[in-house]
């Protein structure tokens, strides 16, 4: 009952059968986060980073700002 978000036919496939594609982890908590429902950023590199909610997200932002 979630939706999940490809680009191909195989990202599709493998989001169908392999469980670890629907999940990451939030970089605050370093807990497990279902990326149907994570809030979704990306740090200064490009990378996409998912978290828990926007709370974790506002954190982690407040964290790496202090740390330049």
């Amino acid at each position: 009952d979630k939706t999940y978000y490809g680009c191909c036919d195989g990202c599709k496939k493998t989001l169908t059968e392999d469980e670890s594609a629907r999940t990451a982890t939030d970089p605050l908590t370093k807990k497990s986060v279902d990326k149907a429902t994570a809030t979704i950023a990306a740090n200064s590199a490009g990378k996409v980073l998912y978290f828990d909610n926007k709370a974790n997200f506002e954190k982690y932002r407040k964290q790496q700002h202090a740390g330049h």
